[in-house]
């Protein structure tokens, strides 16, 4: 999830860094996926930043 962040990502979002970071679990990190989902989407578009949390969604198969 961080490196989908970037650096740049990372300095204009700060809070959403320290989120993903410190989260306490995997499930806290599930939830955050809708965050960066945004960020994401904000910076590249959409269908850019669906592309990129497909391969992060498929790591939480337990959950989903």
């Amino acid at each position: 999830m961080l490196d989908a962040l970037g650096e740049a990502g990372a300095a204009a979002n700060a809070r959403l860094l320290r989120r993903i970071r410190y989260a306490g679990d995997l499930d806290g990190l599930w939830y955050l996926r809708s965050d960066l989902m945004a960020e994401l989407a904000m910076r590249h578009g959409e269908a850019q930043a669906r592309r990129m949390l497909q391969p992060i969604t498929a790591l939480f198969g337990a959950l989903t």
